[in-house]
């Protein structure tokens, strides 16, 4: 009975270790998210290349892969409906609006683009009802997403298949836009 006994107080000395281990850790271990890391890298519709150091180990694309090149911007449905373009041709090109958490909500390519441009209006439920009554010549040629998440990141991956393609991928990154409509 005492060695029962005993083994139910080490346990409960054990887990109550375990816990306030993980309680003191949880603050050097939150802003390790995605939109954290984002946060430092520049403000709401700042674009940011995404490297291991801004995204950190997978939290947004896949590391390693060395024929693509990411670049990300944070936005909030809140200030309008978000105005992504990118200007350019690709081999291709694929853009994913992530929530707070780095988690995907949608996912385009350029396959699903009319001429294979980056030019995209992501908004919410009423924002498209809104930009629905009155809609601009100018946004003809956009695709519209509509998205539940207010506050979000819109990532922008493009394929490298060989060097000679860097500089144009580069470019298209270094001029990506992501403003608020």
């Amino acid at each position: 009975m005492t060695k029962l006994l005993y083994a139910i107080v080490v346990g409960l000395i054990g887990a109550a270790i375990v816990h306030i281990a993980i309680v003191l850790l949880i603050p050097s271990y939150a802003p390790r998210d995605a939109w954290s890391r984002l946060a430092a890298a520049g403000d709401l519709y700042t674009v940011a290349p995404i490297s291991g150091d801004t995204a950190g180990a997978g939290l947004l694309v896949g590391e390693g892969d060395p024929l693509f090149r990411a670049a990300a911007c944070r936005f909030d449905l809140t200030d309008g409906a978000l105005h992504l373009v990118g200007t350019g041709r690709l081999p291709f090109w694929s853009m994913s609006i992530r929530d707070r958490a780095g988690q995907t909500t949608f996912s385009l390519s350029d396959r699903a683009s009319t001429q294979a441009a980056l030019n995209v209006i992501v908004l919410t439920p009423l924002q498209m009802i809104e930009m629905r009554r009155s809609l601009q010549p100018s946004l003809d040629e956009a695709v519209f997403i509509e998205s539940e998440t207010q506050e979000g990141i819109a990532v922008v991956r493009i394929f490298v298949p060989d060097p000679s393609w860097s500089e144009t991928a580069d470019t298209f990154l270094r001029e990506l836009s992501c403003t608020p409509l």
